[in-house]
């Protein structure tokens, strides 16, 4: 792709990213969970030993997700399919049936793409009971290459843009809220980024949805421990919560 129409390309969705995030939306609280929070959640049934819970997250706009061991003895489990974008999806409620949810939510980390394989640096763990799954592929392979600890100065955004100062100044909201999502959700297994969604065009007359998180993973092969998955795919739902709707600028008025 010619570099110029790229930088243009890549500008524009950052603008429109941050106009999204900053212009008319109030977000009003529940903080990042830490272990005494997770405890009070409510779990989903478990799968294979692996249980899933899920918190929404006003002030943020993001929605927190955490695995554990449920079982009374260790787990093995490939660390690649957990908070991987193609594995981990919303659901709502709509009636009597869940379907996908409608809205763009993008999982942190995730900004690198397996390629539809696993990657040869996928591990096979095991996860103690009570314990929280925390070091997925995708946390060890986006933080290690994308440091998001902290907030990047415009000089680094200048370089990253190849000094095209415009587009340097349109990543610095970007560069921000990756930092924020950073800050927030280290005690999480993985979560989901909520800042792009149009709620207002999507759900004009309801002002709470019921959610549940999906996970699609594979178990450890049980002939030892090699990178690859056993042929049985397993689903892993949250216990439901209710997410309120953010209210836009025009619906304060």
């Amino acid at each position: 792709m010619n570099t110029k129409l790229y930088r243009y390309t890549a500008s524009l969705s950052v603008i429109a990213f941050a106009m999204v995030l900053f212009v008319g939306m109030t977000f009003p609280s529940l903080t990042s969970a830490d272990a005494d929070t997770t405890k009070a959640l409510p779990w989903g049934e478990p799968v294979v030993g692996l249980q899933m819970a899920a918190a929404f997250d006003k002030e943020n706009a993001v929605i927190h997700c955490w695995i554990r061991n449920g079982d009374s003895h260790p787990v093995t489990y490939v660390d690649f399919f957990f908070g991987y974008c193609e594995e981990s999806k919303l659901e709502i409620q709509q009636g009597t049936a869940w379907i996908t949810f409608p809205l763009h939510a993008e999982t942190f980390p995730g900004m690198n793409n397996a390629f539809g394989a696993i990657p040869n640096d996928t591990k096979i763990k095991d996860l103690e009971p009570g314990q929280i799954m925390l070091d997925t592929w995708e946390r060890r392979d986006d933080l290690k290459r994308n440091p998001y600890q902290t907030k990047l100065s415009h000089e680094q955004l200048l370089k990253i843009s190849g000094g095209d100062v415009d587009l340097a100044r349109s990543l610095e909201p970007y560069a921000a809220r990756q930092a924020m999502l950073y800050s927030i959700s280290k005690g999480d297994t993985f979560t989901f980024d909520l800042s792009t969604a149009q709620w207002s065009t999507s759900f004009p007359s309801q002002k709470n949805l019921e959610m549940r998180v999906v996970q699609h993973f594979f178990p450890a092969s049980p002939h030892g421990k090699q990178l690859f998955a056993d042929g049985t795919e397993h689903i892993l739902y949250s216990a439901p919560f209710v997410l309120t709707i953010p209210a836009t600028t025009a619906d304060q008025k």
